[in-house]
């Protein structure tokens, strides 16, 4: 898809992806959308209210990246309920959100859904083994998005990346601590 010229939303926007998404579509000429709530912050995707209705903020827009999340490991075992409302209602949230304004595009961020590898290079069709909390709330937002394009036709894109690093990323993240040892 031409990105340029197109409204584009994103979820996640003040994270480390979602810093360099805005800066790029940007420079594509694209119209980023940063819908905010009535007092003027960012929404948060966990707000229930996020879905009722119809945003004016979001008509017209082409499509969601939806970033936002919980992204620790270790803090999913810490607070789990915290991780899965985030990851799995907010996602829900975003979805019904998609539907209820006519955007029939979401580009989804997944990660860590293969588990322990049964070959290499891990492809698409390897099958999925989540193994912590983090995991299985990414996975369930996978299925989230399958649910949506079979039930209302809203074309979803799953991206799986692994270990995105780069400028400006916070230095507890696996390849800024290698660089840094």
């Amino acid at each position: 898809m031409e990105l340029s010229e197109k409204r584009i939303s994103i979820t996640g926007e003040n994270g480390f992806v979602g810093r360099h998404l805005v800066n790029a579509l940007k420079e594509l000429n694209s119209e980023v959308i940063l819908p905010k709530d009535l007092n003027g912050n960012r929404l948060d995707i966990r707000n229930k209210d996020l879905i009722r209705g119809k945003i004016d903020q979001l008509s017209d827009i082409d499509m969601i990246y939806h970033l936002a999340a919980r992204t620790s490991v270790n803090s999913s075992y810490e607070n789990p309920h915290a991780t899965y409302e985030t990851n799995v209602l907010g996602t829900l949230n975003i979805l019904e959100t998609c539907r209820r304004n006519d955007i029939d595009k979401i580009i989804y961020a997944s990660s860590y859904v293969y588990g322990q590898p049964q070959y290499l290079p891990v492809d698409e069709k390897h099958c999925t083994d989540p193994t912590n909390p983090y995991s299985r709330s990414k996975l369930i937002g996978e299925e989230l998005c399958k649910s949506y394009h079979d039930d209302f036709g809203i074309k979803c894109v799953i991206l799986r990346p692994f270990n995105i690093y780069g400028p400006g990323q916070r230095s507890d993240f696996l390849i800024p601590k290698v660089i840094s040892s």
